[in-house]
C-alpha cells in the first residue's frame, strides 16, 4: 500500500480499523484502500463516519468522496448538506478522484449544492470521462446529444456513448442501437443496432428487450423468429413495458402466438 501523504510504500498487516483503513508507519496518517471503501456501502455503517471525517481532514480523496456521498443522502449520524457534500466533492475532485468529478460535475448540472451552471458540468463531465468514468462519458454524451449547455455535435455524443457503451453503461447502449436502427449521425446498420439492443437486454433493460421483440418480429437485422420475438417482447412486458405488452397482444390476435 501506497501513502498519499508522504510517499512511503508499506505492507499493510490486517486492519482492525473499519473499512479495512491503515496507519501509515512513517508519517501517521491514515490510509484508505477504495476497494474497501464503497459509498455506497456505508450508508448503514455509522462507525466509519468518524474515520472517513478524520482521514477527509488530512487530505484523503477517497474519504472526502465517501464523506461528501454521506452528507449528500443525509444519515442517522449526518444530516443532510448538500452544500458541504459540494464542497467535499469538489477537494476529492481537484485532486484527480474521477468519481468526485463526476459528482461535481452533476451537482453543476442540476444545481444541486451550488449554483447551477452547465460549463462547469461540461467541465468536470468532460474530466472524469476523460479518466474512463463510464457514468461521466454517459452524461458528456447526453449534452452533446442535446444540445444542453454546449452546441449539439451527434459525431462528439456518439463517441462518448460508445466509450461508455463498451463498459457496459446500459444507457449507453440503448442510445448506440436507436443510432445504428436508425441512422442518425451514422451510417443505417441494424445488425449493429441488433448487437447494442442485446447488449442492453441481456442486462434487463425493458426499451432494449422490447425493440429487440420488433427486429425479430419483422426480421430486421436477423431472420425473422416469432418464438425470439416473443421470449424478448415477454421479458419487456414483464417489466411493464406498455408496448411490449400491445405488442404481443396483437401478435395473439394475428394468430401468430396461440394460448398454450
Amino acid at each position: 500500500m501506497k501513502c498519499p501523504s508522504c510517499s512511503a510504500e508499506f505492507e499493510p498487516p490486517e486492519s482492525n480499523l473499519p473499512g479495512g483503513a491503515q496507519k501509515c508507519p512513517s508519517c501517521g496518517k491514515f490510509v484508505l484502500d477504495l476497494m474497501n471503501v464503497d459509498g455506497a456501502a456505508v450508508q448503514n455503517s455509522g462507525n466509519l463516519v468518524g474515520l472517513y471525517e478524520k482521514c477527509a481532514s488530512q487530505g484523503n480523496a477517497s474519504a472526502q468522496y465517501n464523506l461528501a456521498m454521506l452528507y449528500k443522502s443525509g444519515t442517522d449520524e449526518i444530516e443532510q448538506d448538500e452544500e458541504t457534500a459540494a464542497k467535499l466533492f469538489m477537494e476529492s475532485a481537484e485532486k484527480g478522484f474521477a468519481p468526485a468529478q463526476f459528482c461535481v460535475g452533476s451537482m453543476y448540472d442540476d444545481g444541486t449544492g451550488t449554483a447551477q451552471d452547465k460549463n462547469k458540468a461540461l467541465k468536470w463531465y468532460r474530466t472524469a470521462a476523460e479518466s474512463g468514468y463510464e457514468r461521466a462519458q454517459y452524461n458528456l454524451a447526453i449534452m452533446y446529444d442535446t444540445g444542453d449547455g454546449v452546441q449539439k455535435n451527434v459525431a462528439e455524443a456518439i463517441k462518448w456513448f460508445r466509450k461508455s457503451a463498451e463498459q457496459g453503461n446500459v444507457n449507453a447502449q440503448y442510445n448506440m442501437a436507436n443510432y445504428y436502427d436508425t441512422g442518425d449521425g451514422v451510417p443505417q446498420d441494424k445488425v449493429e443496432a441488433i448487437k447494442w439492443y442485446r447488449m442492453a437486454a441481456e442486462q434487463g433493460f425493458a426499451p432494449a428487450q422490447r425493440n429487440l421483440g420488433c427486429m425479430y418480429h419483422d426480421g430486421e437485422g436477423v431472420p425473422a423468429d416469432i418464438e425470439e420475438s416473443v421470449k424478448w417482447f415477454l421479458m419487456a412486458a414483464e417489466q411493464g413495458d406498455y408496448n411490449a405488452q400491445f405488442a404481443l397482444y396483437n401478435m395473439y390476435q394475428a394468430g401468430e402466438i396461440s394460448d398454450d
